[in-house]
C-alpha cells in the first residue's frame, strides 16, 4: 500500500466512524420485526415514542452503540409492564422485548430504517399484546 493510498484508507475509516457516531438523528424510523412492523419517533431531547404502538423511552450512545430503552402498559391484564431494549448498528436493531413477570420474552435482529424527518404523533390507543407480537 502506498503512503497516499494508506492515507485515503485511514481517512475513509475516520469518515465512516464519524458518520456512525452522528447516525441517529431525530425522525421517524421503522423496525421490521418477524411478527410486526413498528414505527418510532426519535426526538432530539433523548426520548423516543411509538407512532404505531403506545410505548416510549429514552435513547443514548453507549460504548459506540445507540441504545434505546423503554416500556409500556398492556391492556387490562397484569403482566407488570412490557419492556424493550434495542441496540442499533449498521441498519439493524437487536431487539429484546419482555414482560416484568417473565410470561413473555422475545429477541430478534431486525432491519431498522429511517422513514421520514417529521414524525407522526404518538399512538395513544390501548395496547392489547406485546409490542413485538
Amino acid at each position: 500500500m502506498t503512503p497516499a493510498s494508506r492515507f485515503l484508507f485511514i481517512a475513509a475509516i475516520g469518515l465512516a466512524t464519524a458518520s456512525q457516531a452522528a447516525g441517529l438523528k431525530p425522525g421517524q424510523f421503522a423496525i421490521q420485526g418477524q411478527n410486526v412492523t413498528q414505527q418510532i419517533c426519535v426526538v432530539s431531547d433523548g426520548t423516543w415514542y411509538g407512532s404505531t404502538f403506545n410505548w416510549s423511552g429514552r435513547w443514548s450512545m453507549e460504548g459506540g452503540v445507540w441504545q434505546l430503552n423503554g416500556n409500556y402498559a398492556v391492556g387490562d391484564q397484569y403482566y407488570g409492564y412490557g419492556n424493550s431494549s434495542m441496540q442499533l448498528a449498521g441498519g439493524a436493531v437487536k431487539w429484546y422485548d419482555w414482560y416484568d413477570d417473565a410470561s413473555y420474552q422475545h429477541y430478534e435482529v431486525a432491519p431498522f430504517a429511517h422513514v421520514k424527518t417529521k414524525c407522526d404523533p404518538p399512538y395513544t390507543g390501548a395496547n392489547t399484546q406485546a409490542v413485538s407480537q
